[in-house]
């Protein structure tokens, strides 16, 4: 009985921390506003992707990124970031991002836009890589994104 309270009570801990992970995500004040997974499709999956390689690769793409929409002056990226998370090392490995845009109206015909933009960028980084993206509606993107039970273990931070 003792070993099942106890579980119950790590449970509980880890479910309060979600919670207030999710709680300081969907804060207004930190302006995540986009929801972007960025798929790597790997052609011959052999173990190689580790959580070092998936942050660089990430962080080359936000490099141009970066560039493509806030020009060439690095001094204007700290306006954006991104908080993601990686999951499914061993088969489709994706990360979900939050990002934080200064775009302030997210249009549909936006976020076409820029779908199509990320598209060319992350290929030129991960070749075989397809995304997905919208607006964050409500608090439902970070439930999604912190479901997985190990994603403290494979967060990714950009580097501005």
């Amino acid at each position: 009985i003792h070993h099942a309270v106890a579980d119950g009570w790590h449970l509980s801990r880890f479910f309060l921390d979600v919670q207030e992970i999710i709680n300081t995500l969907n804060n207004p004040a930190n302006g995540f506003n986009l929801a972007l997974t960025l798929n790597f499709n790997p052609v011959n999956l052999s173990g190689l992707f580790n959580l070092q390689m998936i942050q660089n690769k990430v962080n080359e793409w936000w490099k141009l990124y970066c560039a493509y929409t806030l020009g060439r002056d690095a001094s204007k990226y700290k306006t954006m970031n991104y908080i993601g998370t990686v999951e499914h090392f061993e088969s489709n490995i994706h990360a979900h991002l939050s990002i934080k845009h200064p775009q302030k109206s997210m249009t549909d015909e936006f976020i076409y836009d820029e779908e199509q933009a990320i598209k060319i960028l992350w290929k030129t980084v991960q070749m075989s890589g397809t995304v997905y993206l919208d607006k964050i509606f409500s608090d439902g993107w970070f439930y999604y994104q912190t479901k997985d039970i190990n994603f403290q273990n494979h967060l990714i931070f950009s580097p501005n």
